[in-house]
């Protein structure tokens, strides 16, 4: 648009400015990328831990979109082997009743090394999630039955997932499945968006001295 810009506004989103310009009866929409540092402290990871490039997850258990989304991810993870980690952070909303409880339930199956047989389960059952169904899925993965339910009711558990949310709410996540790379957040959430995002990061390492 130049130099003919009239009026600059941003949206109901801090990173998007809308320029608009009465000459050419245009709007310009620009998206601005920022970097956001997570504490991934306690998180489950999957992938290697030295992979140069992160995808960070804001997710919840109860969400459809969610839970369509896990192929896509194993896909990514599938053909970027050595390169890329993801890490899981919970963002329970507050319109799904058992998103905290089945957050609750993950990191105690995290406590066994179970974060991601548990985390499929979960999702599998997105739209049916009770007491009931996770003491399946416990079952189904041979917790004891007694030390999941102590861990379930660990303070320390609450605290990471609260630590999450609020580390999505400062980075402006509204909703879920909200993605990272490397701090940047991903628009394009296919398999060739997310995959171009990862392409242009590793670029971006190699010509960095």
């Amino acid at each position: 648009m130049g130099t003919h810009v009239d009026s600059i506004r941003t949206g109901s989103n801090e990173n998007i400015i809308y320029l608009q310009s009465k000459e050419k009866k245009a709007v310009e929409v620009l998206h601005l990328d920022f970097i956001h540092n997570f504490d991934l402290t306690g998180s489950p990871v999957k992938g290697p831990a030295d992979a140069p490039v992160t995808i960070v997850e804001f997710s919840d258990f109860q969400c459809a979109y969610c839970s369509r989304l896990i192929d896509q991810l194993d896909q990514v993870l599938e053909n970027n082997p050595k390169t890329v980690k993801l890490v899981f952070k919970h963002f329970p909303l507050s319109s799904h009743q058992y998103a905290v409880k089945a957050a609750m339930a993950a990191m105690a199956a995290n406590e066994d090394e179970k974060f991601w047989p548990f985390h499929d389960q979960l999702f599998e059952n997105y739209n049916r999630l009770n007491d009931k169904k996770v003491g399946e899925i416990a079952q189904s993965l041979e917790f004891d039955t007694e030390t999941f339910k102590k861990d379930m009711s660990n303070p320390a558990l609450l605290d990471l997932i609260k630590r999450d949310y609020r580390q999505g709410v400062d980075a402006g996540v509204r909703g879920t499945p909200t993605l990272y790379i490397n701090g940047r957040q991903v628009r394009d959430r296919s398999v060739n968006g997310i995959q171009k995002i990862i392409d242009d990061a590793l670029n971006n390492q190699k010509k960095t001295p």
